[in-house]
């Protein structure tokens, strides 16, 4: 399971669901938030949204919304995706509030992998990088970075560096922008990113 939910991390989709129907008599309760997630993730990525709202919500009941369970931040991450696609953006606000309050004094989730965390705080930088909310998007960004580098991973460098640099795009701090739009560029040519790579050089 935890090999499912990594290829739908790093975006690999192909053949999610007929691998989790193959184990599906075989998992356990305590398993059973992770299983609703990823079906989740891969909903919302067809744009079902209705589908992919109904497996969040089932795993909220499952972690009933524990906030130092990485399966309910994930939750509340996809659930306001959700909801800033349907143009609700209050409860899109909500929910990336109830996030970031629960990250505030640390990245430490009781059951989360570093995978997972930098996965979170990448994507909540891109969040309130929509929504305009820079201070934000460059702490949690940062925050995920030195996660990142404090344990030795290199998961999603390149776009947290690419966080970055969109933060500093919206200031005048060229040299920051020059620093992070290069830090971006070479860690996508690391990671093999080369959508990211082409979308720098259009910059």
């Amino acid at each position: 399971m935890n090999d499912i939910e990594k290829d739908v991390l790093l975006g690999n989709l192909d053949s999610i669901e007929d691998k989790i129907a193959l184990i599906q008599d075989k998992i356990k309760a305590k398993d059973r938030a992770q299983c609703d997630f990823i079906l989740g993730v891969v909903k919302f990525n067809i744009g079902n949204y209705e589908l992919s709202s109904f497996h969040f919500d089932k795993v909220l009941r499952e972690t009933k919304t524990d906030e130092d369970n990485i399966y309910t931040l994930m939750s509340y991450l996809f659930k306001g995706k959700i909801y800033y696609r349907q143009e609700h953006f209050d409860e899109a606000d909500y929910y990336l509030g109830l996030i970031s309050s629960s990250l505030r004094e640390n990245l430490n989730v009781n059951n989360a992998s570093g995978l997972e965390i930098i996965f979170l705080a990448k994507m909540v930088g891109k969040a309130y990088l929509k929504i305009k909310q820079f201070d934000f998007a460059k702490s949690i960004s940062e925050r995920g970075l030195k996660f990142a580098n404090d344990n030795h991973l290199s998961y999603f460098l390149d776009e947290l560096n690419y966080n970055l640099y969109l933060v500093y795009q919206a200031g005048d701090d060229k040299e920051k922008q020059r620093l992070y739009k290069n830090r971006a560029f070479y860690c996508a040519d690391v990671l093999n990113n080369h959508k990211l790579q082409e979308k720098i050089e259009h910059k």
